[in-house]
């Protein structure tokens, strides 16, 4: 039987042995963890909204969703862990066919984008990401999105972003589990954004990102 904690206990001994850097830390489990997220999911998809006019937009977009939702729990002194990995539906097929493998070469590679019209443009990343909580919550901002466009299903537009937000208590049962493999911020800082690279993405990301990934770390030693 898949057991989540066990999976992301092996995720971070895995993160920390193989990417030991600024940008990976150690997150504990304590499964008597309890606190009500709920000031921080109200803010979050209140943000959500400055940069995502519909639910249906949510998806492809988990790096940067992931961080909006990070920055509002850091607001309420939520304690999580920011995990990249892969989905598995209940249908037997899974979302990217992630491994530790492929996200590993990805980073090595780096940011790698392609341009358009002098621009860089990233193309889909085979990672997913999502939040995990103490108590080994999974908190997804985006995956009720990717599966209602496998489906072609809107039937949630028009009632404002926090229903997109996968959790325990509002559980699609079209999603059979979260397969963590990496734990911390070297996917979001090394393939999602380029923190070394020499081109520019949007003004506003590039910052963005850089300005939460210190207030993460940050926060992650006074929790």
């Amino acid at each position: 039987m898949y057991n989540y904690t066990e999976a992301f206990r092996e995720a971070t001994a895995y993160s920390l042995d193989k990417l030991d850097g600024p940008f990976t830390h150690r997150f504990l489990i304590d499964q008597r963890w309890t606190m009500s997220i709920r000031p921080g999911l109200k803010a979050a998809s209140s943000e959500l909204q400055r940069y995502f006019t519909s639910g249906q937009h949510l998806d492809a977009n988990c790096f940067l969703a992931t961080a909006i939702l990070s920055r509002q729990f850091i607001h309420a002194g939520i304690p999580h862990a920011i995990t990249v990995g892969d989905v598995a539906w209940q249908d037997g097929n899974n979302y990217v066919n992630a491994t530790r493998e492929s996200l590993m070469v990805d980073i090595e590679r780096g940011f790698d984008p392609r341009l358009e019209e002098g621009a860089p443009v990233l193309d889909k990343i085979n990672a997913h990401c999502w939040i995990t909580l103490p108590n080994a919550e999974v908190v997804d901002v985006t995956i009720i999105s990717a599966r209602d466009q496998i489906d072609d299903c809107i039937s949630r537009d028009g009632s404002g972003l926090l229903p997109w937000i996968y959790r325990k208590q509002n559980n699609d049962l079209r999603i059979a589990r979260h397969i963590p493999i990496l734990v911390g911020l070297d996917f979001h800082m090394k393939v999602a954004t380029g923190v070394n690279h020499t081109l520019r993405i949007q003004d506003e990301f590039l910052p963005f990102y850089e300005h939460w990934a210190g207030e993460y770390l940050a926060f992650l030693k006074r929790a």
